[in-house]
């Protein structure tokens, strides 16, 4: 891991980067911050062995003025969700459960749900199904309005105790459609989350700990952090054209340094962009990854193709995260918690086909091209998602840069 500034042109070009565009990504990064665009951006690109590079502009807190680094912590949103992916996949791998399997085999409250119009599940709902957002739950954002206030997870907040607690709320929201008949972007990997914590044996912040941050040495990873970590924490804002930014969330109020017993699998880990890279270039590497005793495999190859592989229907293609958010979809489907792009041929840069990732509701986004040996995260600290097209931008400037 190491600055842009730190390396040589020639040593970029070793690492398969023109030195020359990836400084002018650099430049846009660097302009973003100044023109207010956001408070800071930090850029990660890691191809091959090749230790990772990062651009990193901006602070983490605007009243602080402290400058950003690699290791600062942010609330990486849905970038969650690809985590929990790899969790339930580790299961599968051990026997624990297949992936086919009804999801009431572990946890029978499920059959009693029903849809909007009160017509029971016809068929079962599988651990598949809420790896694919094909379950047929949506989120408070992207419902129907008449099912806004019961999807609205704010206003229960204060009764849900336990993971468990959390899964038992979601059995008592109506479902869009029958499992299997549809697409909609929704709560399906917080009910994985539980999954995973009941089939695992141990609180889903402890499993993916042991089994998946130990591992990879991701130690600013988890639901909650405590001690240097917090002055390390960003600060969150939301954007408007006419005033600015307004803090939202900051190491001063935040409640993410408290001990957390309801565990979002969908959305609740912090992590900082060093971090969130060694679980980038795990998934690159189809599951292996290197540690202090050589190259190991965290899942298999099979598991992380499969992950990566367009699980969708044509009929579902495109889709959209709902609300008139602009995160883009164009050209691609959609595989285990992550879009993966089928149509390379509508991009206006040189992406490959089986590209995959996924982004956070913070801005954060992270994206991986097996085709070029490429990972990579971006990971800013303000809202509205997708308000401007920064990951777009990103790839254009990325793609022209690759000289290998």
């Amino acid at each position: 891991m190491t600055e842009l500034q730190d390396l040589s042109d020639a040593e970029l070009r070793q690492y398969g980067f023109s030195a020359r565009r990836l400084r002018r990504l650099d430049g846009y990064l660097r302009e973003a911050v100044d023109s207010g665009i956001v408070p800071g951006v930090c850029l990660g690109l890691a191809r091959a062995d090749h230790p990772a590079v990062f651009l990193t502009h901006g602070v983490r807190s605007l009243e602080r003025n402290d400058r950003l680094s690699t290791d600062s912590v942010y609330r990486i949103a849905s970038l969650t969700k690809p985590v929990v992916s790899i969790a339930a996949l580790l299961l599968a791998a051990r026997g624990s459960w297949r992936l086919d399997d009804p999801v009431a085999d572990y946890f029978p409250e499920i059959e009693g749900m029903r849809l909007l119009d009160g017509e029971p599940l016809q068929q079962p709902m599988t651990l598949l199904h809420l790896l694919t957002h094909t379950a047929g739950f949506g989120y408070d954002f992207n419902v129907p309005a008449g099912l806004v206030g019961s999807y609205n997870r704010v206003g229960v907040a204060q009764s849900l105790q336990t993971t468990h607690d959390f899964a038992l709320w979601l059995t008592r929201l109506p479902l869009l459609f029958q499992p299997g008949h549809g697409w909609h972007y929704g709560y399906s990997t917080d009910l994985l989350g539980y999954l995973v914590e009941l089939v695992g044996g141990q609180p889903l912040d402890v499993f993916l700990r042991e089994n998946i941050f130990l591992p990879l040495q991701m130690h600013d990873t988890g639901f909650s952090l405590q001690g240097v970590q917090r002055e390390r924490y960003v600060s969150l804002y939301r954007y408007s054209q006419d005033k600015g930014f307004r803090l939202l969330d900051s190491p001063q109020s935040s409640s993410v340094f408290n001990s957390n017993r309801v565990c979002s699998g969908g959305g609740g880990l912090l992590s900082s962009p060093a971090d969130y890279m060694k679980f980038v270039r795990m998934l690159n590497g189809f599951g292996r990854f290197q540690a202090q005793g050589g190259e190991q495999q965290l899942v298999s190859e099979t598991a992380v193709e499969a992950m990566a592989a367009n699980c969708l229907p044509m009929q579902y293609i495109p889709y959209t995260i709902g609300a008139g958010i602009g995160y883009d979809t164009e050209g691609y489907g959609f595989g285990y918690n992550v879009r993966t792009l089928v149509n390379p041929r509508v991009k206006s840069y040189l992406a490959s086909e089986g590209e995959f990732g996924w982004a956070g509701s913070n801005n954060t986004y992270f994206w991986v091209d097996p085709h070029r040996d490429l990972g990579v995260v971006v990971f800013t600290h303000v809202v509205p998602f997708a308000w401007f097209p920064l990951e777009q931008e990103v790839k254009q400037h990325v793609y022209s840069a690759l000289v290998a």
